[in-house]
């Protein structure tokens, strides 16, 4: 907001209300010119009663997202048609504890690792390691709500005696034949928490002149197969961010402008997040092979939970009912141990051997292609990162700078913001192509306020000395009004990589001659926005800044 307010960060708060005010004619400044959009304010009302003002709310409030269900007064989207409608929610305890001779122990069995999943006959779990030096751990426990009642079931002595089950069951004993035990188990912190596979429907309040915006979990909620969710939600920051600040900077003078890029936020976000919450659903169904490998079927639970809810009989009777029921499955498990030797415990171990011992079979946790090749077009899934296209991250090349002492830096890093908290959108070109100053000049003319544009232009390290500076269409270099020279010349120290890059896009994209790949329009993001000529680079700089993306090659 525009005014100082030093209270203005509150830590452990809860929103309870959002809403849009409209300011009197009187309190708007004389810079708006009584433009209504920048009338339009926002007002947030935390549980304490405190109450703010502020230009935009961009609301990060997690999964259950006071902000998310006002905006989507429908509820948010589980089974979008033709996506994965398999996933079911499931409630589960987190039991938060620490023991660092349980951490000794498991670094005396080189048994270091993030997650350890737990199948005995007291107990089905997953053991997750955030800080072996520390000693710190969660437990994760299903269970299943009515039937069971959480603050029953969590209770402190409950939670300690299922972290000892979890660590007897995990190869390590409790009270060792040596005298080494793992006795200084404390639990710190017991919480509820919902896995879910949801996309908001509304992202954003209003179309026409948005003021209330969804990021990270409180826009979708996926289940913990892969790290989607943190990357998702750093993801929708960095594409907010510079959109959000151009936007602050020219609502009164371009409403149109800051709505575009909003709106922009809104499709590309939801469209990645829809695809993440497919592809980490599918990664969860995979690990749920392990289970069924040992004759535990998690889908068998939730009819279970719906027979024992239908019980004619006391709640007390049902949770007991339940529970026996449980332990006689977890029995299975008993037929794994060592010292069992039957043919279908042996025939079980085996099974899981394969998933466990077989790449991508069931916990996947690296997907290059969807973190860092993510495309925003619309109908184009993610490919390689390392293939050039529009609404992908430009493609990594390590470049040295010509005029700054030799220092390296990824094509990835050119964006951002220059040193006047401009948003630096970067054109790169190469040196053997003509530059068009007249162009550039031109599309640095079509920028908004609080934006900026550099050219890079890349040089072979093979090239000589005198071919390194640009071949420009004017004999002299001028300033730029936009954050330094016109020009950044780097070096491609490798001499093909920057090189085949733009080769491999030419022969798959180009079919004319005046199609070919001159200049490359990249956001503050490094994402791509326009691929072509020079004497298209002032209309696509137009665009871009409104949050379009312009693929103007002919296929």
């Amino acid at each position: 907001d525009d005014d100082d307010d030093d209270d203005a960060f509150v830590r452990g708060d809860e929103v309870v209300r959002v809403e849009r005010v409209m300011l009197s004619s009187r309190s708007v400044k004389s810079s708006s010119s009584g433009r209504g959009g920048s009338k339009n304010r926002c007002r947030v009302t935390l549980k304490s009663g405190k109450v703010f003002e502020a230009k935009y709310v961009v609301a990060c409030d997690g999964a259950s997202s006071v902000v998310a269900r006002t905006l989507n007064s429908e509820g948010r989207e589980t089974k979008k048609k033709g996506t994965n409608t398999s996933f079911l929610t499931q409630t589960l305890g987190n039991i938060h504890f620490v023991s660092r001779s349980l951490a000794k122990r498991i670094k005396e069995k080189s048994n270091e690792a993030m997650l350890y999943f737990v199948f005995n006959k007291n107990i089905v779990g997953v053991v997750v390691a955030h800080d072996l030096r520390e000693g710190e751990f969660a437990l994760q426990l299903p269970y299943h709500a009515p039937v069971q009642d959480f603050k029953e079931m969590f209770t402190k002595k409950k939670c300690e005696m299922f972290v000892r089950n979890a660590i007897s069951g995990g190869g390590i004993d409790v009270d060792d034949k040596n005298g080494v035990t793992v006795d200084d188990i404390e639990v710190l912190d017991v919480k509820s928490w919902t896995m879910d596979a949801t996309v908001a429907n509304v992202v954003i309040d209003e179309e026409r002149a948005p003021r209330i915006i969804l990021a990270g979990d409180a826009m979708h909620a996926f289940p913990p197969a892969g790290g989607f969710g943190m990357n998702t939600g750093i993801q929708d920051a960095h594409n907010l961010a510079w959109k959000l600040a151009i936007a602050i900077q020219n609502e009164c003078d371009d409403d149109a402008l800051s709505s575009s890029l909003l709106n922009s936020y809104a499709n590309e976000r939801k469209k990645i997040a829809s695809e993440n919450k497919t592809l980490s659903v599918s990664n969860y169904e995979r690990v749920l092979e392990i289970p069924r490998a040992l004759g535990l079927e998690p889908r068998a639970l939730d009819a279970l939970v719906f027979a024992s809810n239908a019980l004619p009989v006391p709640q007390a009777l049902k949770s007991f009912a339940f529970e026996k029921i449980l332990s006689a499955g977890r029995m299975q498990t008993v037929l794994l141990e060592n010292d069992k030797k039957n043919p279908l415990g042996e025939y079980r171990r085996e099974a899981v051997k394969r998933l466990c011992g077989t790449s991508g079979e069931t916990l996947k946790l690296k997907f290059l292609n969807e973190e860092l090749g993510f495309s925003y077009a619309k109908g184009v899934k993610a490919t390689n990162p390392n293939v050039l296209a529009v609404g992908k991250r430009i493609p990594h090349c390590a470049l040295i700078n010509a005029d700054e002492g030799g220092g390296t830096i990824s094509t990835i890093d050119l964006g951002g913001s220059n040193s006047n908290f401009e948003c630096q959108f970067f054109a790169i070109t190469s040196s053997s192509v003509n530059v068009d100053e007249d162009a550039l000049e031109e599309a640095r003319k079509m920028l908004p306020k609080g934006a900026a544009l550099k050219l890079v232009v890349v040089s072979s390290s093979s090239d000589k000395k005198d071919e390194k500076e640009p071949k420009t269409t004017t004999t002299t270099k001028k300033k730029g009004d936009n954050g330094g020279d016109n020009y950044a010349i780097y070096i491609d120290p490798s001499n093909a990589a920057w090189t085949s890059i733009l080769e491999e896009y030419n022969a798959k994209n180009t079919s004319r001659a005046d199609d070919v790949a001159e200049v490359i329009l990249c956001r503050p993001d490094a994402h791509v926005a326009f691929v072509g000529s020079f004497a298209r680079l002032p209309n696509a700089a137009r665009d871009a800044t409104r949050g379009h993306l312009i693929d103007l090659i002919v296929r």
